[in-house]
């Protein structure tokens, strides 16, 4: 029997308020240094790594709608990347939720959500999307095993 319900269901295509973001030095510099990315670029040329853009993702997302589980997994995501990020950009980001499925497996019954980023500068050209994965679980009578 699904557990996904109407509401669930009806947040599937709904995209999110705007956030902005001014990208800073020190962020930039910060995020190398936490991902031990030596590449002296993103210095000289005042641009941050493609991934930077994690910087401003919610974590843990924020919820569309209730969730049974409080347990969660980050279930992996995919990048394409169109321009690069550059000092002192303003960044705009948005979230929907593009797909809802359950599965049982090890962790017992686990929802997965899978949501578009948007990130656009404040000139309105699209600088990347990310789709990612969150896995929200039971923990229950199969976990472990």
């Amino acid at each position: 029997m699904s557990i996904i319900t109407n509401e669930m269901l009806t947040a599937i295509g709904v995209e999110s308020n705007t956030r902005t973001y001014r990208v800073d030095p020190s962020a930039i510099s910060q995020f190398v240094e936490a991902v031990g990315d030596k590449n002296i670029v993103y210095e000289l040329e005042h641009i941050a790594p493609p991934t930077f853009l994690r910087y401003f993702d919610e974590v843990p997302p924020l919820l569309e709608f209730p969730m049974p589980y409080t347990n969660i997994l980050d279930g992996g995501s995919d990048w394409e990347f169109y321009e690069p990020v550059h000092t002192g950009d303003e960044i705009t980001s948005t979230t929907e939720v593009t797909k809802i499925f359950e599965k049982t497996g090890a962790l017992g019954h686990m929802i997965f959500v899978v949501r578009r980023h948007r990130y656009n500068r404040s000139d309105s050209v699209q600088i990347a999307q990310q789709l990612s994965t969150t896995i929200y679980y039971s923990g229950g009578p199969q976990a472990g095993t």
